[in-house]
């Protein structure tokens, strides 16, 4: 059996964890989010509420270690999503501070900015699994 690299699993329990607690305070079930690690980590979050200024549209929140927190419109398969913007330079805001994000970007408000932060943290996960270490050991959150 194969093991994986140093820092995947801590790193794997910590976005699920972090995940779930972003997904809840927006009201997202958890049927409604994935995340993963593999060359990169990743997020995706499917938003049940529509963009005042966007309605016709599915809207989504996305994160990845190299753009953060970004909330983004959803397009045919095989497509690039339609950003609206990206959240800040933190890698791993607070999920109150992702959720606020969320809330502007619903209600049509100017929020975070229009470029990617340019986060590059792409394959550390050592970085990454400290950045969301408080996740995984929260036991509220495993409920």
């Amino acid at each position: 059996m194969r093991t994986k690299p140093e820092g995947i699993p801590a790193a794997e329990d910590g976005l699920a964890g972090y995940v779930r607690s972003v997904a809840a305070l927006i009201g997202i079930p958890s049927a409604g989010t994935t995340h993963e690690i593999s060359d990169s980590a990743n997020a995706y979050l499917a938003v049940a509420r529509r963009c005042r200024t966007h309605p016709d549209d599915d809207l989504m929140l996305l994160w990845n270690e190299r753009d953060g927190w970004h909330a983004a419109l959803e397009t045919r398969p095989g497509e690039r999503p339609m950003i609206l913007a990206y959240l800040g330079d933190c890698l791993v805001p607070e999920p109150g501070m992702v959720a606020a994000f969320a809330e502007s970007v619903i209600a049509g408000r100017p929020a975070g900015q229009s470029e990617s932060p340019g986060l590059g943290r792409t394959g550390r996960t050592d970085h990454l699994a400290s950045a969301l270490a408080g996740y995984a050991q929260d036991p509220a959150l495993l409920r």
